[in-house]
């Protein structure tokens, strides 16, 4: 798969936002695998496509793929019936050190 290789951030984001900027996608795409892995950009995607689809959004108003990576919006809930913890889209270990960062703030 050549998401897991690093490959065109365009197969990852969807053909919406993979036809512009595909430098800055790449790059994106390079800085967000090391906070969540292809997984959970997929996972983040299909809630993405879901969202866009039940409110009909034209294609004019989708992001790119580099502000969608940039933004971290794979994490973003999308008011579907989806997973429903928000640190559930990260690897391992950055969850593990967003957790500890959010439990010292409620303290």
């Amino acid at each position: 798969r050549a998401g897991d290789r690093g490959g065109d951030p365009g197969l990852v984001v969807g053909r919406e936002a993979g036809a512009v900027g595909k430098g800055a996608a790449r790059r994106a795409y390079a800085k967000a695998r090391k906070l969540v892995d292809h997984q959970g950009l997929m996972r983040g995607l299909e809630s993405f496509r879901a969202w866009l689809a039940e409110r009909q959004t034209e294609e004019q108003f989708v992001c790119h793929a580099s502000t969608w990576l940039n933004q971290e919006r794979w994490a973003d809930e999308y008011g579907l019936d989806i997973e429903p913890d928000p640190f559930a889209a990260y690897s391992p270990e950055v969850r593990e050190a967003m957790e500890r960062r959010h439990r010292e703030r409620l303290q």
